[in-house]
């Protein structure tokens, strides 16, 4: 009996020697392999039977460090709210690292990703297999960013409860994110005091799916809650905005030089071919403040949804000839907004938006596109906005630069495919008060619009424009909405008031061997209860919204005078129906002729000089 005791604590002293013996093992091997794959020097705590303390990874040249309080794994007969069997849990992680090193942190990884990409390669059914059993859990991350955009600056990342599950059906892997909270800073410090430049926080949830073998990336979903975003002043007076397009431009110019000798391209249609096949959007009450603390001044903007929704397939047959040089593939694109609302500092209604919905799709055959709009209202008034475009000018001006100006001189191609387009805009109302003028307001019932644009033999363009009730106010109270009121009733103050304007029309352009012939116009407009007032505010207000127009007007009508000899011969034909027309005056205008009268007929006159030569080129 006493020899089995003694054996038997042998056998548990050799047991024991060998864990402690094999945790050392793991524990120096996992050291050298980051020494030399990572660069990094990594140290543990206290290492446990399934429960690691204190690990500290450190990124010695580039002063990175990431630390991990506890380190443990659980199972689903332990926690039943798993969702797999196995779960790899985490305490708290703490990461640090500088931005300015990042770009020469990528240099030792860079060499060996096609090595590590081979060995780390598994088969289909391995990877299945991993995805249905393991899944990962953190308690909190802390991300703390040094020298964002100077050497004073500070990002602090902070995320809670956060869960990585992956899923596989041999062909895609599905990697699914979901960040119960993170808030985040960006702070500078300054010579009297830190400033917080931008404050953020929201709910994500986040799916990739990933191609088995290319490991391309094939679709992204994005939910997002409650977001709520705190722009400040000094963001827009930092280097954080202005470092972008520096580095912008310096990317694009090597494009620039091959694009320069290309032809020309729609703008967008890059950014297209880079996106993933399926892309999805969903915002859900969502608030973003700018605050300007030098003039005790924010807007705030929110948003109840927004969805946006991408979709290319590129095994089906593209749309051929889209441009001379370009097949578009069959692709579909959503977006939509609900309930929208701008407020000033003083809770005043700057912009409600109930509803917008754009649509574009395209097939084999054309490209058709959408746009719904459902009561938008706005209230712009300059006083309140100068800070606002001062602030928002000086930032552009910064961010401008002569390669970003070259590329928007750039050609418009032309569009060889079938294009149509509709729209419906609904219960719109426009109030603008300049400040030197008399305010006004713009609002009508409902617009739609309805375009074709064909290729068979020739350039054939079809278009049907109709209005609803089109009122244009002038006055101290022209913001305040009314009721539409009997056709023959004139209310002082309203300068044009139209019931119903419709406009059908068609153009014909021959190609090949007809391209002979001349081009058709056709014109086809009905105008029924028009009122126009003219009065003394009404001149004021017409002049002050010409003089904002017709300085570009003019640029616009010199620089397309030389083409006008060369225009082809055009055969057209209008026909023009106009009922229960009035003609309103107030006594203070009959008889008179001063200057403002004469530049207000002059500049009338230089408008429909650049609207006749807009037509004819």
């Amino acid at each position: 009996m006493p020899l089995f005791v003694s054996a038997l604590l042998v056998l548990l002293l050799v047991a024991l020697s060998a864990l402690f013996l094999g945790r050392w093992l793991v524990v120096r091997l996992v050291t050298r392999w980051c020494q030399r794959k990572l660069q990094a020097e990594l140290k543990i705590g206290s290492f446990r039977f399934f429960w690691i303390q204190n690990v500290s990874l450190k990124f010695q040249q580039h002063q990175q460090t990431v630390e991990i309080d506890n380190l443990w794994i659980s199972s689903k007969l332990l926690s039943h709210d798993l969702p797999h069997y196995v779960a790899l849990c985490f305490g708290e992680v703490r990461i640090r690292t500088d931005l300015q090193k990042v770009s020469s942190l990528s240099a030792p990884f860079s060499q060996n990703t096609e090595v590590e990409q081979k060995e780390l390669s598994l088969s289909p059914s391995l990877l299945k297999i991993f995805c249905q059993l393991f899944s990962i859990h953190v308690d909190a991350i802390n991300i703390m960013v040094l020298k964002v955009a100077t050497s004073e600056s500070l990002w602090h990342i902070q995320i809670s409860r956060s869960r990585f599950l992956l899923d596989s059906d041999g062909k895609s892997l599905i990697c699914k994110v979901n960040l119960s909270k993170i808030n985040s800073k960006v702070l500078k410090s300054g010579q009297l005091e830190d400033t917080c430049l931008v404050e953020l926080s929201l709910a994500l949830d986040l799916c990739l799916q990933l191609g088995i073998g290319s490991w391309h990336l094939k679709a992204v979903t994005v939910d997002v809650w409650t977001l709520h975003a705190e722009l400040h002043e000094g963001l827009f007076h930092s280097q954080l905005l202005c470092h972008a397009p520096g580095r912008i431009s310096k990317s694009v110019s090597c494009s620039d030089l091959t694009e320069n000798f290309a032809e020309p391209t729609l703008p967008g249609l890059h950014l297209l071919q880079q996106l993933p096949d399926r892309v999805e959007v969903k915002m859900e009450n969502t608030s973003v403040v700018l605050s300007m603390n030098s003039q005790k001044r924010h807007l705030t903007w929110t948003l109840k949804l927004l969805h946006f929704l991408y979709h290319r397939d590129e095994d089906q047959l593209p749309l051929r000839s889209f441009t001379a040089n370009y097949d578009m593939a069959q692709m579909s694109t959503e977006l939509l907004l609900e309930d929208g609302l701008l407020l000033s500092q003083s809770r005043q209604r700057i912009v409600c938006l109930n509803s917008l919905k754009a649509n574009v799709q395209v097939t084999t055959i054309d490209l058709s596109a959408s746009l719904v709009l459902n009561t938008c209202i706005i209230h712009y008034r300059h006083q309140e906005f100068s800070h606002w475009l001062l602030m928002l000018a000086l930032e552009t001006q910064g961010a401008s630069s002569p390669d970003l100006k070259q590329r928007k001189k750039g050609t418009f191609p032309q569009i060889l495919a079938p294009v149509i387009f509709s729209t419906s805009v609904s219960n719109v109302s426009i109030s603008i008060q300049l400040g030197d003028t008399p305010p006004f307001a713009l609002g009508f019932n409902s617009i739609s619009l309805d375009y074709q644009h064909l290729r068979p033999q020739s350039i054939h363009q079809r278009a049907v424009l109709t209005v609803d009730h089109l009122c244009w106010r002038v006055g101290s109270d022209s913001h305040i909405q009314r009721a539409p009121h009997p056709p023959n009733m004139h209310v002082w103050g309203e300068a044009l008031v139209l019931d119903s304007f419709t406009l059908q029309g068609s153009y014909n352009q021959p190609l090949g061997l007809s391209s002979t012939q001349s081009n058709t116009l056709f014109l086809d407009c009905t105008i029924r209860g028009l009122q126009v007032e003219i009065s003394d505010i009404c001149a004021q207000c017409l002049s002050r919204i010409l003089s904002l127009v017709i300085p570009q007007s003019e640029k616009s009508a010199v620089s397309r005078k030389p083409s006008l000899g060369e225009c082809v011969t055009l055969l057209w034909k209008v026909d023009l129906k106009v009922e229960d027309m009035n003609l309103f005056t107030l006594s203070a205008l009959v008889g008179k002729w001063n200057r403002k009268s004469a530049e207000i007929l002059l500049s009338l006159r230089k408008l429909i000089i650049w609207a006749v030569s807009m037509l004819e080129a």
